[in-house]
């Protein structure tokens, strides 16, 4: 993946998927620091569009507090179970299994923001169990 392919995601799909997941209520989004995440033209496509956390404004080594992790390794165990074996089987795959997540378990990782920050505090910006 690169830049340009990320920001046509992003177009395409970042305020549906938002709009999906939150409703009404407001909502910042965050990425790491991936090249193609900080590229000028997908930093550009961000500040236009949507509220969200600038690559300058975001520590280099901060804890890495965001729920689409654990969305990621779930992700990932449902697609290797299914044990695709073409590219395009893959690509069908990962879609399904996207599709098929439960909002309610996206809402439970959104939610539990603050609980990370606390533990972050209480650790006094270390490691935590997230």
């Amino acid at each position: 993946m690169n830049a340009v392919f990320y920001k046509s995601i992003l177009k395409t799909r970042l305020r549906t998927d938002a709009a999906r997941i939150f409703g009404r209520r407001a909502w910042t989004f965050q990425q790491d620091g991936d090249p193609k995440h900080t590229s000028r033209r997908v930093q550009r496509w961000l500040e236009k569009n949507v509220r969200f956390i600038g690559k300058n404004d975001w520590p280099a080594n901060s804890p890495d507090l965001n729920p689409i992790e654990n969305l990621w390794a779930y992700l990932q165990a449902r697609v290797y179970a299914r044990n695709p074996r073409t590219l395009a089987g893959l690509q069908r795959i990962i879609e399904e299994e996207w599709e098929a997540y439960p909002i309610e378990r996206i809402r439970r990782l959104v939610d539990s923001m603050p609980r990370r920050f606390a533990a972050v505090l209480y650790n006094l910006g270390g490691s935590t169990s997230y």
